[in-house]
């Protein structure tokens, strides 16, 4: 699955700046209202509702304060055992492993010394809790882990619905909606860093039924969805407002570079620098809908390149990372059909309907990881040097028993001979 949330256009928006009082496990955390002077504090335009950081009048009664302005609360939950891993079945070969409990994806990261952290969320029966308007969210609780190591966080949304993750060697953003002012949302992100406390630090209300999204940097947050971009630090101090900004899906943030889709249709796919603010990277050869999808792990990127719409196959295009448009170095990997797209350690995987194909940059050979189970799909999250970690999901077909979803992993030295370059 790609990374990050499909950004939506967002017509209005208004910042309400907060500080944090701090977490314990399994409370609530309140929130105290900024003022006008905190650093925090961005007006895009429009009038936010209860500007004064009061509690929305809409707002299900409840025992605990949600973030003033909002209905949204959260909880930072006690810290569960480290994942466990067991074996996938026979159906699936012998070298796949999987989380010995249900959990779906919500992203995946490899961090600078090579540790591969998730954000899972758990698949057990949810809590429901009443939101406003009489709207009943589905809680569950959401987890921060090293794949063979320690579990970092423990998160649960109170009143809203976790809309949007993202991690980075620095931390999470959790990004939850209130429908409370509907017919517009209001959005909740929660910056977590390793080792530190739950921080609110934007709340944005938007006329549209679409919240933004969020990418992560080492050192920078990146919110698009809208007209601009909004850059800013770990602790939501705002660095620069960047107006036409990279937007969705996934863009990414490599150090203070931001790399994403731009226009709509997407017909390219754009960089914006400090230095010289936002400039085309990828055009592609095609038309309308030239580039997209790009996707890098700080050595490689890949991306695809269509004609139009509906063209299938398209062509996989890798280069060495570049952030400049006279340095990418592009060469076609090999004509597939587009879904999902990974990079890792000189390797490529894109996830279909037949399930997940590796490629390796060197000479184009590639490997199929097919689904074992017609009911269920594969989508990759993570590549190593070593391993490849695929989300297993249900497709939800009406009328079928298809189980619950799990993470699954296998070596890349147990796929077997690879295929030749096509």
């Amino acid at each position: 699955m790609e990374r990050g949330h499909v950004g939506k256009s967002i017509a209005r928006k208004v910042v309400i700046a907060i500080g944090t009082t701090l977490a314990t496990s399994g409370a609530i955390v309140a929130a105290s209202c900024g003022t006008a002077s905190d650093a925090r504090a961005v007006d895009a335009g429009g009038d936010a509702a209860h500007d004064d950081g009061s509690v929305h009048s809409a707002c299900a009664p409840v025992v605990n304060e949600p973030v003033p302005g909002t209905c949204c609360g959260y909880r930072a939950l006690p810290i569960p055992e480290p994942l466990e891993w067991v074996p996938c079945g026979s159906d699936a070969g012998a070298d796949c492993m999987r989380t010995s409990t249900a959990v779906t994806v919500g992203a995946g990261h490899v961090t600078t010394d090579g540790r591969v952290l998730f954000v899972l969320t758990t698949y057990e029966r949810a809590a429901f809790q009443q939101g406003a308007g009489g709207q009943y969210y589905a809680t569950r609780a959401s987890i921060a882990a090293e794949a063979d190591g320690r579990v970092l966080q423990a998160f649960a949304p109170e009143r809203c619905r976790l809309e949007d993750v993202d991690l980075e060697d620095e931390g999470v953003v959790w990004a939850m909606v209130d429908f409370a002012p509907y017919p517009s949302v209001r959005s909740v992100a929660v910056a977590w860093r390793f080792g530190g406390e739950p921080q609110p630090i934007r709340i944005a209300t938007s006329s549209s039924l679409f919240a933004p999204g969020w990418a992560t940097g080492r050192h920078v947050l990146y919110e698009y969805g809208g007209s601009a971009g909004l850059l800013l630090d770990w602790d939501g101090g705002v660095r620069t407002v960047i107006d036409g900004g990279p937007s969705g899906p996934a863009p990414v943030v490599r150090e203070d570079v931001v790399i994403g889709r731009r226009g709509s249709p997407p017909s390219a796919i754009a960089r914006w620098k400090p230095t010289d603010g936002v400039r085309d990277l990828v055009v592609g050869d095609a038309g309308a809908h030239g580039a997209r999808s790009l996707v890098t792990d700080g050595v490689d990127m890949v991306w695809f390149e269509q004609t139009s719409v509906a063209e299938t196959p398209v062509a996989l295009m890798v280069s060495p990372f570049a952030t400049d448009a006279e340095a990418v170095r592009a060469r076609l990997l090999a004509n597939v059909a587009a879904g999902p797209l990974v990079v890792g350690c000189g390797h490529a995987a894109v996830s279909s309907t037949e399930g997940v194909r590796i490629f390796r940059f060197s000479d184009g050979a590639s490997w199929t990881v097919p689904r074992s189970d017609p009911r269920r799909r594969l989508d990759a999250h993570v590549l190593t040097c070593t391993e490849i970690f695929i989300a297993e999901v249900p497709m939800a077909l009406p009328g079928i028993e298809d189980g619950p979803p799990y993470l699954q992993r296998r070596r890349l030295d147990a796929l077997g001979a690879p295929e030749p370059a096509n």
